[in-house]
């Protein structure tokens, strides 16, 4: 998956070209990751397809706008929405390049995008400029596959993410051309889906 910080890149930059309340998008954006294990996790947040039965996309998308199809057009839940196809897009990405591995070499792979992540926000931070917005979080949240206390968690996840710099520059896994490309990319895709959602 991709980190908080590429999600906030591509968050930033649908907001330099829609019209929408930044406080509530950007949590949206963040929103499907404050996953709790009593409300079904990581899988149910992000409306995953089961590996078994994946075929060409590896989020339900359809699903989630079925289901919230009254609240689509509300920033939070446009955000949530903008994560699930940037989600999508990454994870259809990562299984080009690393679905024909064995299990154990899938995990190896994925622990060094992981150990990537850190030195990766360091660089997307400086290079887009990203500020850290104050997230003012209600405990009424539109969508249900998630919790309002995990919510709090990961926008202080968030905070550290912009505080804690990597003083490494190179990465070994991902690459930083392609990710700059993948955000520009994810933006203009959810750009596309909101524009059609709100008949712009």
């Amino acid at each position: 998956m991709g980190s908080r910080i590429i999600h906030y890149c591509v968050g930033n930059e649908i907001l330099k070209r829609v019209k929408l309340d930044e406080h509530q998008f950007m949590l949206g954006n963040l929103a499907p990751d404050a996953y709790s294990p009593e409300l079904g996790g990581y899988l149910v947040s992000h409306f995953r397809i089961p590996e078994e039965i994946m075929k060409f996309e590896c989020v339900d998308l359809e699903r989630f706008k079925s289901k919230y199809k009254y609240q689509i057009t509300n920033d939070f839940v446009l955000g949530y929405y903008c994560h699930l196809i940037t989600d999508n897009l990454w994870l259809k990405d990562a299984y080009k390049k690393y679905g024909h591995l064995g299990l154990d070499e899938r995990n190896e792979a994925v622990k060094l995008v992981y150990k990537d992540y850190w030195v990766l926000n360091t660089k997307l931070i400086d290079k887009f400029s990203l500020n850290l917005v104050n997230f003012q979080i209600t405990e009424h949240i539109l969508v249900e596959e998630i919790d309002a206390t995990f919510l709090n968690e990961l926008v202080e996840s968030l905070g550290n993410d912009f505080s804690k710099k990597s003083d490494i520059r190179e990465l070994k896994e991902l690459n930083y051309d392609k990710i700059l490309q993948f955000i520009n990319d994810a933006a203009n895709e959810c750009i596309r889906e909101i524009c059609m959602l709100r008949d712009i």
